[in-house]
């Protein structure tokens, strides 16, 4: 991840929630880099806060998040920037711009995500009439972009806000994504811009579609956070029976397959349960 956005950015904000005791930055890279010590595990969403504030302290003037498994194409940042700037100049609400990305252990690309009432519909390169900026690029408005990759401007983080830390890992891009179109912004993906990513533990192949199976400790985050953000008044209704009628398929999919079959329920079960209660944040034993 370090080695692929090195020569793309100009400053790297390394979040250490917990994970870097054992890692040696390289050389060739640590002037570059500035290690910030969240002291605990924050998560996916207070991390990525963490950093966020540093960079605005920093003057940056645009944030791009990344998680530790991601790698960037060579011209990634460039692409998003591009686009970003087209949109701009066409007078669109940017919140967030993204790239498309394929995803390592499969080589299969997965596509943007628009919800559209009750129907969610999956963007991919491949689809017709897809619009495309002044200089060729495909692109794509959609309902939210995952979190690593995202490249968002000190305005729109501002204006929008930080990720909801109580959701600690799971659903904060999409939380935000949903959250941006009520104070008037849209989400872009482009296909221009690539990244690899790693998306479950596995994958499974099941009636023609690709399912990640992750942990059972992934799955209640899941669970709960889905059952939260369903709550939420400023998620549309199709939106949020799209989620909640997929749960129990989900449930009984994610333990069937699973090596650890009534973990995976019980950590499921209790993810529902914690979400109805707004019990949020890090997991508790």
């Amino acid at each position: 991840m370090l080695a692929s956005i090195n020569n793309q950015v100009d400053v790297i904000f390394l979040v250490d929630n917990g994970g870097l005791a054992n890692f040696s930055i390289p050389e060739s890279i640590k002037s570059k880099i500035e290690v910030i010590s969240a002291n605990k595990n924050l998560g996916t969403a207070g991390g990525y806060n963490l950093g966020c504030r540093r960079a605005w302290e920093k003057k940056c003037s645009h944030v791009l998040l990344l998680d530790q498994d991601s790698e960037c194409d060579q011209d990634m940042v460039k692409n998003l920037i591009s686009l970003e700037t087209y949109l701009k100049k066409n007078s669109e609400k940017v919140a967030v711009v993204g790239p498309y990305y394929i995803c390592k252990s499969n080589n299969q690309p997965a596509p943007f995500i628009q919800h559209e009432g009750l129907r969610i519909r999956r963007i991919y390169e491949t689809d017709l009439n897809l619009p495309k900026s002044s200089n060729n690029q495909k692109y794509t408005p959609c309902s939210y972009v995952i979190s690593s990759g995202s490249l968002i401007s000190r305005q729109s983080w501002n204006d929008i806000g930080e990720t909801y830390d109580g959701l600690f890992l799971d659903f904060t891009d999409i939380e935000w994504g949903l959250r941006s179109a009520t104070k008037g912004y849209q989400c872009y993906g482009s296909f221009d811009a690539k990244m690899y990513h790693i998306i479950g533990d596995e994958q499974l192949s099941l009636l023609g579609r690709k399912i990640s199976l992750h942990s059972p400790l992934r799955h209640y985050y899941a669970f709960r956070n889905c059952v939260w953000l369903a709550k939420q008044n400023y998620v549309p209704g199709g939106t949020r029976f799209n989620y909640l009628i997929k749960l129990a398929p989900k449930l009984l999919v994610y333990s069937w397959f699973s090596s650890e079959p009534l973990q995976q329920l019980k950590s499921m079960i209790l993810g529902v349960k914690d979400g109805i209660f707004n019990r949020m944040g890090a997991f508790q034993k």
